[in-house]
């Protein structure tokens, strides 16, 4: 299912900049220009997600979500540390505000940490600690978008490695395969592009701050479409998720 998404994310990366009248992107003439940006996209693209797809097979789902969500918070001090960007009072609070609200969003009443999940945390972590790496090392090298086709490429290959080491699954019934695409397509393609601009052209801090608004988002969705009910912990922490972007603004 990885894999399929990732082979459709390629076609989006090939596909969309043309449609939306982008310039193209060309990767840079020398070599190790070419491989670093090359591995930053793997890093960024796979990474980020096999990380926590393991994650949430080796831990509880609440915790390694919980976890995972800390990518916004490290994304503004890697800012700050990395690009020497500067420190803002009102970003580092929403900041702060945004993780708290997330995590009760996530399902941080439930939450309920356990020494036997210790390498499904480790690999939460580590989802986390690549998306916000890639983040700040995308603004600080440049050429994102250059590299992404062949980042989705090589993503579907380590997809089938990863399968093969992990054992092959069933695979996925016809119906499916629409739910595949449209992930690949759109949460990883458009999505990808749309923040590969964001972070080229933005405060790379302010951007993590905002990110805060996914949880929250993803909430609203499920109530407004699937009808699911937002307990008094979720609405508190889509209240601190607003404050949130009032103290970043």
């Amino acid at each position: 299912m990885l894999g399929g998404g990732f082979a459709a994310a390629a076609l989006a990366f090939g596909i969309l900049p043309r449609l939306f009248g982008l310039p193209p992107a060309f990767e840079p003439q020398d070599a190790r220009e070419r491989w670093r940006g090359r591995l930053l996209g793997l890093w960024g693209l796979f990474f980020f997600r096999a990380f926590y797809f393991e994650a949430i097979r080796h831990a509880p789902i609440v915790e390694a979500t919980l976890i995972n969500y800390l990518w916004p918070l490290l994304v503004v001090l890697l800012a700050w540390i990395v690009l020497r960007e500067p420190f803002r009072p009102r970003i580092a609070a929403g900041a702060l505000l945004g993780a708290a609200g997330a995590a009760l969003v996530a399902g941080g009443q439930r939450a309920a940490f356990e020494e036997g999940h210790i390498l499904g945390y480790a690999l939460a972590l580590g989802s986390a600690v690549a998306w916000s790496s890639y983040t700040v090392l995308l603004r600080k090298w440049g050429g994102g978008r250059a590299f992404l086709l062949t980042a989705s490429v090589g993503s579907v290959f380590l997809s089938g490695l990863w399968l093969f080491a992990a054992g092959w699954p069933d695979p996925p019934p016809p119906a499916a395969w629409g739910a595949i695409l449209y992930l690949g397509a759109v949460t990883i393609g458009a999505a990808i592009l749309a923040w590969e601009r964001a972070v080229s052209a933005g405060e790379v801090a302010l951007l993590g701050a905002m990110a805060y608004f996914a949880p929250f988002l993803s909430a609203f969705f499920l109530w407004l479409i699937l009808g699911e009910r937002i307990g008094l912990a979720a609405a508190g922490g889509m209240v601190l998720i607003v404050a949130r972007g009032a103290a970043a603004a």
